[in-house]
């Protein structure tokens, strides 16, 4: 049993991001959509290529899906930048910053990765736990890249590979705050020489710091992005239309070029895109404040357990399919919508039933470590 037909282009976490759900005051209502739609595209992606995967004798819609990595990071950039202004005011902004990232994303993507190695154990067919070797388990709750038993650079929970870039991303933000530099200039100079290093020598770095790519420069964007947000206001309406059809043309552009999977030029199509539509989107903050509905919030607060069940629910879902043949374009549409729904249904109940839970759990253990 796979997780998913194709895995190259998975929706990473910005649960991480101590974004305040639809609750809260404090909410970049925009930022939280975005993270909806972002969670749906990559969702019909892979709910495409499953179906594809079990009946290649019909096609069904395509999706550039795997945008939606490239709209996360540019997020990430962003909200890390914001949230860090404040943590310097702190006595200990590296550890507060390190806790707070450690307590949203680690518990969920280490007990999501449990179950799937529980999947390794008991199904023969989603590749055996012993064929993974110790140093690739043990590497894939660490985020460190590492070679897996079907020789590619992924971690058990394949999903996961984002999270390494993220965690990178953490380390780098966390050690500006514990010396105390000025931020932005840090951060950028260290992404920036990375992302060289990687563009450079991509095919001779050894595998743990596969890492140093040029996809860090998303991060960048969103770095950028909040240094212009006190700029960043829609008022007029002839501005009002052409933030609006900046996103329009952002998911043009992203469904119409082909799948950039190869690093160095996805940050230039799907990276670009990504940097246009989050700008626009925080432009508009005021506009869509008014109109967004609930459950689009919702779905982005739903969207790190949706991530990292997804695949695992269409695995499920596939390994059904595979005992069904001859399925004609109608059934083949009623299955598409049956398993798209049936990931978002997932996705839902684990935030609600599991992550939120924990989540709610590890925040009240947050002023004994702030103090240790």
């Amino acid at each position: 049993m796979e997780e998913a037909a194709n895995h190259e282009v998975l929706l990473p976490d910005t649960k991480g991001l101590e974004l305040p759900t639809v609750s809260g005051e404090g909410t970049f209502f925009s930022i939280q959509a975005l993270r909806g739609v972002a969670a749906v595209l990559v969702v019909a992606l892979h709910t495409t290529q499953t179906m594809n995967h079990h009946f290649p004798g019909i096609s069904g819609p395509g999706f550039s899906g795997g945008a939606g990595v490239d709209i996360f990071f540019v997020i990430s950039g962003f909200v890390m930048t914001m949230s860090s202004r404040t943590l310097l005011r702190s006595m200990h902004p590296m550890r507060t910053f390190l806790w707070k990232r450690i307590r949203r994303v680690v518990p969920m993507y280490w007990l999501a990765t449990t179950v799937k190695l529980g999947l390794l154990m008991v199904v023969p067919a989603a590749g055996g736990l012993l064929a993974q070797g110790a140093w690739h388990v043990a590497a894939s709750y660490l985020f460190i890249p590492s070679i897996g038993a079907k020789g590619e650079v992924l971690p058990i929970l394949i999903v996961g590979w984002t999270l390494n870039y993220e965690m990178l991303f953490y380390l780098i933000v966390a050690t500006a705050l514990g010396m105390r530099l000025r931020m932005v200039p840090f951060v950028s100079a260290v992404i920036l020489l990375l992302s060289l290093i990687g563009f450079v020598f991509a095919d001779r770095l050894p595998v743990a710091l596969s890492l140093v790519s040029p996809i860090l420069m998303e991060f960048l964007y969103g770095v950028l992005i909040a240094q212009l947000t006190a700029r960043l206001h829609a008022r007029r309406s002839s501005q009002k239309i052409f933030c609006y059809a900046a996103i329009v043309l952002a998911f043009a552009v992203i469904e119409l070029s082909p799948d950039e999977n190869v690093l160095r030029t996805r940050i230039l199509v799907w990276g670009l895109a990504a940097l246009a539509m989050v700008t626009a989107a925080i432009a508009l903050e005021a506009d869509l404040r008014r109109w967004i509905p609930r459950w689009m919030l919702e779905l982005g607060d739903s969207s790190y357990s949706l991530y990292l069940t997804h695949t695992m629910t269409l695995a499920g879902i596939g390994s059904l399919l595979s005992h069904f043949r001859g399925l004609d374009r109608s059934g083949y549409a009623v299955e598409w919508v049956f398993a798209a729904a049936l990931c978002l249904l997932v996705g839902e109940l684990v935030y609600r039933w599991v992550e939120l839970p924990i989540t709610h759990r590890m925040k009240g253990k947050k002023t004994a470590v702030a103090h240790a």
